[in-house]
């Protein structure tokens, strides 16, 4: 079903989307908390994740759509 698409690809694709659920969950926590400086961290953090989950899923996805 997934052709040429390595297993590898689909584990980072899952490790960028949990790390990326951690960093949303620390930010809204460090928001909660009032640690400004934390949350920034945590929500630049997350942003970057996010963006790495994005390339990740189209770089796999992207894939079979054009098939």
């Amino acid at each position: 079903m997934l052709g040429t698409i390595d297993v590898a690809a689909i584990r980072v694709f899952l490790i960028f989307l949990w790390t990326s659920a951690a960093a949303l969950i620390a930010a809204v926590v460090f928001f909660r908390l009032h640690r400004r400086k934390a949350f920034a961290i945590a929500a630049y953090s997350d942003v970057i994740f996010v963006a790495l989950t994005a390339w990740a899923y189209y770089s796999i996805w992207g894939y079979v759509w054009l098939r």
